[in-house]
């Protein structure tokens, strides 16, 4: 029963907390948090499921009310993926504002969502919170789908930036710095990356592996680069190195056949947990034009298990300021021949068990400063 005087917040997402996808298990995870200390929460999403096969974390759904929406079918041809995602977001919008609640918190899933809820403000009193996970539209121009002199980019940029959302969770500083750009606002901010958890980390070994294992596991997408990877593979020593890999997303098909060739490579349905405790170095990748639009959630996942990473990252991008002293990065470039050849001649076991250390130093700090930011998002609500 809902108290006349209890805060109301309602969450929007595409994904739900069982669907497979992170940013669905990140949201019901403070939706939970927020039902336990005191506010009416609900969640409405798309009923339809993630591609990837990874584990979920533990959900209390008993006392989030949930709502869905119907689903329209996954496909890879890009007109009609866009033309279901702009239908999509236009529905789930729609039914959030006939769901009574004094706040909103709208993720970036479908890419449409901030659009089509700046279209509809005038019709809900509700305040928004708006929690930036991949950032649309300029994601569309960083994957040259559109100009950003073209008139229709144009206009659905004015739309989804005219006007600041009462509270802003970004994923990093540099992402809510960028976020306070395009608003010309400042946002009341509560920085929140995606990934973090509470498993064990995995312990620094004193032995020495007969080979040093990479792990790639999860998307590749747009927003990463398949030069680099395939360069890596390239310059493996199968009798030093091994890459356990792992992909879905719309380069899989450029890199399974060029992957299945090397004989470093280990090619896998999904990458399980005890293949995990097997790994030393862990692989994320972000193209330049995508800093800031897009946080790669796997490297805070590797950081807090205890996995140092090879970053192939902007020098300027939060995954790269955040995670330094637990990774190497080779920052994207045009030729990676020098710089994969330098990063391979240096690297031991040592030097992996020193990152590793940093790791699990960060993973603490991930830990503590997300119940923190946690008990701000709270704050904001009781407080505004």
């Amino acid at each position: 029963m809902e108290h006349h005087n209890q805060v109301s917040i309602l969450f929007v997402n595409k994904f739900g907390a069982h669907s497979g996808a992170i940013s669905g298990v990140s949201a019901f995870e403070l939706a939970n948090y927020c039902s336990t200390h005191g506010l009416n929460v609900k969640y409405l999403c798309v009923n339809s499921h993630y591609q990837a096969q990874q584990s979920k974390l533990d959900s209390n759904e008993s006392l989030v009310k949930r709502y869905k929406i119907f689903a329209l079918p996954n496909t890879n041809n890009n007109i009609l993926r866009s033309c279901f995602s702009f239908i999509e977001s236009f529905f789930l919008v729609l039914r959030s504002v006939f769901i009574k609640s004094n706040y909103v918190v709208f993720l970036t899933d479908p890419p449409f969502l901030l659009f089509w809820f700046q279209l509809l403000r005038p019709f809900t009193s509700k305040k928004y919170i708006y929690w930036s996970m991949d950032l649309f539209p300029d994601a569309f121009v960083a994957n040259n789908n559109i100009s950003q002199r073209n008139l229709l980019f144009r206009f659905c940029n004015y739309i989804c930036y005219h006007k600041a959302p009462a509270c802003l969770v970004a994923l990093g500083a540099q992402q809510a710095q960028y976020l306070n750009a395009k608003f010309n606002a400042v946002i009341p901010t509560i920085i929140l990356p995606c990934g973090i958890h509470t498993l064990p980390p995995i312990p620094v070994s004193n032995h020495a592996p007969s080979k040093i294992v990479f792990g790639y596991g999860g998307n590749f997408g747009a927003a990463h680069d398949e030069s680099f990877l395939l360069e890596l593979v390239k310059q493996l020593n199968p009798t030093k190195h091994q890459l356990i890999v792992s992909i879905y997303g719309i380069k899989k098909d450029i890199l399974l056949p060029q992957l299945q060739q090397s004989k470093a490579v280990t090619i896998v349905p999904y990458i399980t947990n005890d293949m995990l405790q097997h790994i030393h170095v862990n692989i994320a990748t972000l193209l330049s034009q995508w800093a800031h639009l897009s946080v790669p959630s796997k490297a805070t996942f590797s950081v807090c298990i205890g996995i140092p990473l090879l970053l192939n990252v902007p020098a300027h991008s939060d995954t790269a300021i955040t995670y330094a002293n637990a990774a190497w990065n080779i920052p994207p470039s045009n030729d990676y021949t020098h710089s994969i050849a330098h990063f391979l001649a240096m690297l031991t076991t040592a030097k992996i068990n020193l990152k590793k250390q940093q790791a699990i130093r960060i993973a603490n700090e991930l830990v503590l400063n997300k119940n923190k930011s946690f008990e701000a998002f709270q704050n904001f609500l009781f407080s505004n």
